[in-house]
């Protein structure tokens, strides 16, 4: 199974809907890894579903705060690139 295929998400979370909050590695959630690969359907399914976005992963970053670092990091390398 890979991330990005949100039909295999909605598969899991009709089996079992608490997995939308389930913990893996560095205690991350399916959205803190959805939105670091920018998989943007895949983490409006999570949300969509009771994902909590503001839980805290293992470096203490909120999904929504990773949306904010990784936007941020786009506008900075679209900057410094243009220049």
């Amino acid at each position: 199974m890979r991330l990005g295929e949100a039909a295999t998400i909605e598969a899991l979370i009709e089996e079992d809907r608490n997995c939308v909050n389930a913990r893996g590695a560095n205690n991350r959630t399916a959205l803190h890894k959805a939105v670091g690969k920018n998989f943007v359907e895949v983490a409006r399914l999570l949300i969509d579903n009771g994902a909590d976005i503001t839980l805290v992963d293992g470096a203490g970053m909120t999904p929504l705060y990773a949306c904010e670092f990784l936007a941020a990091l786009f506008l900075l390398n679209r900057y410094w690139r243009s220049r």
